[in-house]
């Protein structure tokens, strides 16, 4: 019969363990094993193909619990073999027509995209007709673009704050190394220079798990990976260690082309500090988009910076 269901986890604190999506998917592969012939199973794959966002679901550990778990029901289900034609329409408008057979279960999903010229302001209706024997499965996904040339701050459970400082060199007379002053960041710096970026994040939450930091790269700077010999004024983490010593208290950093991700294993209640070294390349003038804090399985509990302009002057 129609109708969706599924279980909840323990008392929900944001970790996979939790989960009502993972613990419907076990739920799912234990009912196909026990009695294959249950009517619940269709309901409960019902409710699972709901939680898909698009063409997987919130995140990687969910999609493969969900994958691990529908193999099983595939071995008693009769949807390997599926005779129907199907249509969708966009506000009566036909978009899609498609027949599919036995042959097609295992090619990459369709995807169909939406001409802005069928879609009008207000409430849209999207109808699909089915006819014969198998079972239709779809998800919506909606991606836009932010037009605003000032993006500003959100805080959805975390607050982020990003400070640039400009790295001034000086001689230090009671050691060797060179020694860095951190100088106030006006919104300009010369091809050369150095810029400590320093990034603040701010949990209400007694016990979050695996939480993500990225910050995007504006273009025209490289990060300096070898930043492990710096040694800047006031800056604890930057004392001048040798290579081997690790001062680091977060699980990775991962430096990319285009931005710096920090992954963080446990996230409790009160402030945290992330900080890399780049140094300013290519002159223009760059925007720096949002740096963004959000929980790796749960991205919906985020927080960003607000965007600004960074100039790199000859």
């Amino acid at each position: 019969g129609e109708g969706a269901a599924y279980w909840e986890g323990k008392e929900f604190h944001y970790q996979w363990q939790d989960d009502k999506v993972q613990t419907t998917a076990m739920a799912l592969k234990a009912i196909v094993n026990i009695n294959e012939k249950s009517e619940l199973k269709d309901k409960v794959v019902r409710w699972l193909i709901m939680q898909r966002r698009g063409m997987a679901w919130r995140n990687t550990q969910e999609t493969a619990m969900i994958i691990y778990a529908m193999v099983d029901y595939l071995q008693t289900s009769n949807e390997l073999a599926p005779n129907y034609s199907v249509k969708i329409f966009i506000n009566d408008q036909s978009v899609f027509e498609r027949q599919l057979t036995k042959d097609d279960v295992f090619k990459k999903g369709e995807l169909v995209k939406i001409n802005n010229q069928i879609l009008k302001q207000g409430a849209n209706t999207i109808r699909i007709e089915k006819s014969g024997p198998g079972k239709v499965y779809f998800s919506s996904d909606l991606n836009y673009y932010n037009s605003s040339n000032n993006i500003s701050a959100t805080e959805e459970g975390f607050r982020v704050e990003r400070e640039y400082y400009k790295l001034e060199k000086y001689n230090s007379y009671t050691e060797d190394k060179i020694t860095y002053r951190k100088k106030y960041f006006d919104g300009s710096v010369k091809s050369g220079d150095e810029i400590l970026v320093k990034m603040k994040v701010y949990s209400k939450n007694e016990e979050y798990q695996y939480f993500m930091l990225e910050d995007p790269l504006p273009a025209g700077v490289e990060v300096i990976k070898e930043d492990w010999a710096f040694k800047i004024e006031d800056e604890n983490d930057y004392a001048g260690y040798n290579y081997y010593y690790w001062r680091w208290w977060y699980a990775d950093k991962e430096v990319r082309d285009n931005r710096v991700t920090f992954f963080v294993t446990y996230l409790g209640k009160g402030e945290y500090e992330f900080s890399y070294i780049m140094r300013a390349q290519i002159p223009g003038e760059y925007i720096v988009n949002p740096a963004k804090g959000m929980l790796m399985y749960y991205p919906e509990v985020n927080g960003n910076t607000r965007e600004f302009t960074l100039k790199i002057t000859d």
